[in-house]
């Protein structure tokens, strides 16, 4: 999920991604307890409430399993009424 600037496709370690971060808390005066994991979980939310495919945030994320990207999406009530509402039969 998070490419160095140098080389082409250059991961980042978790805990290059960590500094990075503590970095801007201290800059930006975040809450604590921001975290890379924090982005991630964000990231997954916001492309799932815009509908976007299940399998699509899997790749994205990079998770080998579909069971482990289904954990961080919650569907809520207003979601899953608008949903039916959309797809419902005329």
């Amino acid at each position: 999920m998070f490419v160095a600037r140098k080389g082409k496709h250059n991961r980042l370690s978790g805990r290059s991604v960590e500094d990075e971060i503590d970095k801007i808390e201290k800059r930006c005066n975040f809450i604590k307890g921001f975290s890379p994991h924090t982005l991630r979980r964000t990231l997954i939310s916001n492309l799932a409430s815009h509908e976007c495919p299940v399998i699509v945030i899997k790749e994205i994320v990079g998770h080998s399993n579909l069971n482990t990207t289904q954990k961080y999406i919650s569907i809520t009530p207003e979601f899953k009424q608008q949903s039916f509402k959309k797809y419902q039969y005329q």
